[in-house]
């Protein structure tokens, strides 16, 4: 036989499905018995903790529970200066959740997010109980992959031609999915003109991973926090530093797969726990990271859909149809979202605005040719300093939602109305203009990465045979040692046989998966 057909392991993950769901987890919390009463809430925050991740019929499940944290003035005598209280409450909200999706089935495996958006409260009247909603954002996306033998090339000896047509396919292909756990611990110092710290107010610490060294063998997932706090100082002024590349940390992995051409995607999240030292000229901090590190390989195989000799018809094809998520481009933009925003009438002015942060929220967005425009609003939040004629200004936190609207125009080659997109907006940095008390101008730096892809359905050739002249008497049956590359399809060809009639000469490989022939079977091959 003079045919001759390159075959590859073509490996795509194809979305399933995705959704996306806001909801509420409602609990009530109460003062640990040694705190003063509450006069009034500054801020009360939701820190969700996911703890398990489930498919079920149609739908995901994940069960975990928000952390609360509150700072507020306590109640005091006519004269007294109050001191700041901050209390925590660990796993106050449990919850039992699921995001629906048509489809799932509980063997799928699922990506989710969740998280908190808002924290809406209620002081009950004896000052020390409080109801809490929590307004949450769950987003799940479940994947499937599959992999195909196919063909991409095939040639045939002179004097026969070969006509062929053929389909790129562009994927990214998963190499190996990487959970890691991380602790480390370190002293977080004062700026040197720092006051010393008298009670923590709040910390954040935001993990930074630059890309992953990859090598033979072996992939180096390095990352620091950015930490910032808000804390008051011995005398009872409010403070706020911010350092980065604080708390670095090492995950080493090896696995023989890993070569230095893959590229990997690492998604965290860090807990932690803070306390004063050194005579509050620092901060000792107790970070935990858990992430989950994906190793992929961008590949483009050319992959025939079909397969023919005009000349003679002599080749025969089996052929399959491929779904497929083709990736038709992806890209990184950021932009600044700019806007002014006023206080509310019951807001105090401001003296030193002391944090701004935004969250966004994409609203919708449209694709057309070689462009993607996205539209959403940014949700702000102040904590700042009131203006009073007090020596110890009084501490304020004030949320806007949906306060600035942003739009951004990317240009992407390719792209066309009708593909699928998969996009993450993130606020990387917020900067400031206090205008006057009451008017703050607020720029955003949001950087938006989108995925575009085509979902492609097409048959592609999977097996090819150049068939031979028929034996116009051949034995009644013909045993055969399976070799190398052997499928039932190719050998029911080459004998010119029937697939049925060799699985049931061959009982035995009708319990096989797939039918599948090893090197060394014995097959059986009826041929009348």
């Amino acid at each position: 036989m003079s045919l001759r057909v390159k075959e590859e392991r073509l490996y795509v993950e194809n979305q399933f499905g995705d959704s996306s769901l806001q909801a509420v987890f409602q609990g009530t919390v109460e003062l640990p018995m040694h705190s003063e009463g509450i006069a009034r809430v500054i801020w009360l925050k939701g820190h969700p903790v996911v703890s398990k991740v489930t498919a079920g019929e149609d739908q995901v499940k994940l069960q975990g529970a928000v952390d609360l944290e509150m700072v507020y003035v306590p109640e005091a005598l006519e004269g007294d200066i109050p001191e700041l209280q901050r209390v925590k409450w660990p796993g106050a909200i449990p919850f039992d959740h699921y995001v629906e999706l048509v489809g799932v089935e509980p063997h799928m495996a699922a990506d989710v997010s969740l998280e908190v958006i808002g924290c809406e409260y209620e002081v009950r009247p004896d000052q020390r109980v409080i109801d809490v909603d929590v307004i949450t954002e769950t987003s799940a996306v479940v994947r499937m992959g599959q992999a195909h033998s196919v063909i991409t090339s095939a040639s045939v000896g002179p004097p026969k031609k070969l006509a062929v047509d053929e389909i790129t396919i562009n994927t990214r292909a998963p190499i190996v999915e990487v959970p890691f756990h991380k602790e480390v611990t370190g002293v977080i110092e004062l700026p040197e003109d720092g006051e010393p710290i008298g009670k923590v107010l709040d910390v954040d610490c935001t993990i930074t991973v630059p890309p992953v060294e990859v090598t033979q063998g072996a992939m180096h997932i390095r990352g620091t926090a950015v930490v910032d706090v808000i804390y008051a100082a011995a005398g009872g002024a409010v403070r706020r530093f911010v350092l980065e590349n604080q708390l670095p940390f090492v995950v080493d992995y090896s696995d023989a797969s890993l070569k230095p051409d893959l590229g990997v995607e690492v998604k965290t999240h860090a807990q932690w726990e803070e306390f004063v030292v050194n005579d509050g000229r620092g901060i000792r901090i107790e970070l935990a990271v858990t992430g989950t590190a994906k190793a992929y390989r961008k590949q483009a195989v050319r992959v025939l859909t079909d397969l023919a000799c005009p000349s003679d018809e002599s080749i025969e094809t089996r052929k399959e149809t491929l779904y497929v998520d083709n990736l038709v481009n992806e890209k990184v933009q950021q932009s600044t979202a700019q806007g002014v925003i006023e206080l509310r009438e019951a807001d105090p002015p401001i003296r030193e605005l002391l944090r701004a942060t935004a969250r966004p929220q994409v609203n919708d967005y449209r694709i057309d040719e070689d462009k993607i425009t996205i539209d959403g609003v940014l949700d702000v939040e102040f904590i700042y300093l009131a203006y009073t004629d007090e020596e110890l200004k009084p501490l304020h936190a004030v949320h806007f939602p949906g306060a600035i609207p942003f739009q951004q125009t990317i240009i992407v080659g390719g792209v066309q109305p009708g593909m699928k997109l998969n996009l993450d907006a993130q606020v990387k940095d917020v900067k400031t203009d206090l205008i006057n008390r009451e008017t703050v101008e607020v720029f955003a730096a949001v950087r938006t990465e989108v995925q575009v892809l085509e979902e492609v359905r097409t048959d592609v050739v999977v097996e090819a045979i150049e068939m031979t002249v028929a034996d116009p008497d051949p034995p009644s049956i013909t045993y055969v040692f399976v070799q190398e590359k052997d499928t039932l399809w190719k050998l029911a060809r080459q004998y010119h046989a029937d697939e049925t009639a060799i699985l049931q000469a061959n009982s035995w490989l009708q319990a096989e998966e797939d039918q599948r022939l090893r090197p060394g079977d014995k097959i059986c091959i009826p041929r009348k």
